[in-house]
């Protein structure tokens, strides 16, 4: 049987069954319970931009429920500044994609993992796990579910900037277009 991939990535034109349940890690026989453990921390669940401006989940995850209490706190921008006022050196974490930071600007001071990354990148981000970090995007969206998927990896000290970059734009705070 041939497959034909609705997200092809790789310039594959098609693919057998017999090759998929073989090579593609979603197609293992798993017990309920290995297949549990394997989704569980299935990340980023990332919505992707289509042509027309509309938003898709990606495949196979689940999004944070926005009205859910998670284990961080939300802060607005000027919460940020005064934060950014008592220690000048908080660990920000940007998690747009780089063209994002160039063409909307960044708040000075920000390290770029975009989100779709950090999984492999997590090792990049302070070993303390209780060192504060605010977690920033564009509009507060991937950031807020950044912030659950690291609070629940164990960093106890997470703020989510609601409104992003672009909040902090409305409220007149400055942003660079670079990272240095």
């Amino acid at each position: 049987m041939e497959i034909y991939p609705g997200h092809d990535y790789e310039d594959n034109i098609y693919s057998v069954l017999k090759n998929e349940k073989i090579n593609n890690p979603f197609l293992q026989e798993r017990t309920e319970e290995e297949f549990i453990e394997f989704v569980k921390d299935f990340f980023p669940p990332v919505s992707e931009m289509t042509a027309d401006g509309k938003k898709t989940l990606q495949c196979g995850t689940k999004r944070v429920i926005k009205n859910s209490n998670g284990p961080f706190e939300n802060i607005n921008s000027t919460e940020l500044a005064e934060m950014l006022k008592d220690d000048p050196d908080l660990y920000l974490l940007d998690v747009r994609e780089p063209y994002e930071l160039q063409a909307f600007g960044v708040i000075p001071g920000v390290i770029n993992i975009p989100i779709g990354q950090l999984v492999k990148r997590i090792h990049e981000l302070p070993e303390d796990k209780s060192t504060p970090m605010v977690i920033v995007c564009q509009s507060g969206n991937r950031s807020y579910e950044v912030s659950y998927y690291l609070s629940k990896q164990g960093y106890s000290n997470v703020f989510n900037l609601e409104g992003g970059t672009s909040g902090w734009v409305y409220s007149k705070d400055p942003l660079t277009r670079s990272l240095s």
